[in-house]
């Protein structure tokens, strides 16, 4: 193996261990279920920062957004989660009513298409979160301005979720995969949208930032 391959074949290794790192912290820290939002900013924050940038250590960040981000995220969540929740019990209710030979109980499709729609924009959120700073009422709004205006990849970074927890709960052992890879490809889509939304100065500033902080470890 030559220098080169062995280069290669040697980081791939380390990025995987990253990712698995990174996948079973974020699963663990979604258990009480409150803190998924929190989680999935910290994951999408470390994310880009470790595995796309290589900049800091991987659990540092992810801890670090995690604790900063806590109390935005969380009412944020606790909203869309009783939401979630609602229409979830809804949509159970209703497709029980079309099994017994009702008719209304076709609208069962409506509930479930709130849900998909409460996860889209949470995703938007929740990364737009690990990326830019504001107030709840800024980010809500922005958040949901971007998702709209770029709503292929929205809805691509949407399916892309759904996908991953459709692939975990049929193979189980996939967890240790799927929640970093994900994020991976909606950072890949994500990021080209919001680095628009960025000037030359921000992004100068970020690079510099990253750097203060690896110097300083």
């Amino acid at each position: 193996m030559g220098r080169g391959a062995g280069h290669f074949f040697f980081g791939f290794l380390n990025k995987m261990s990253d990712v698995i790192i990174l996948s079973i912290v974020f699963t663990l820290t979604c258990i009480p279920l409150i803190t998924i939002g929190t989680a999935g900013t910290a994951l999408y924050y470390t994310v880009q920062k470790v595995l796309r940038r290589d900049h800091g250590y991987l659990l540092k960040e992810y801890f670090r957004s995690f604790k900063e981000n806590f109390k935005q995220t969380c009412p944020i969540w606790l909203v869309f989660l009783a939401i979630i929740i609602v229409n979830a019990l809804g949509m159970f209710i209703l497709n029980e009513y079309r099994l017994l030979g009702f008719s209304f109980g076709n609208f069962f499709v409506l509930p479930g298409a709130v849900i998909i729609l409460v996860m889209s924009y949470a995703i938007q959120i929740f990364t737009y979160i690990a990326r830019f700073e504001g107030t709840t009422r800024e980010v809500l709004k922005t958040a949901g301005t971007i998702g709209i205006l770029n709503l292929g990849k929205a809805a691509a970074s949407t399916i892309l979720v759904f996908a991953g927890i459709v692939v975990v709960l049929y193979v189980l052992p996939l967890f240790i995969f799927i929640p970093a890879l994900v994020c991976l490809g909606i950072n890949f889509m994500m990021e080209s949208v919001y680095r628009k939304y960025m000037s030359a100065e921000d992004l100068e500033k970020e690079e510099e930032r990253d750097h203060e902080e690896d110097e300083a470890v």
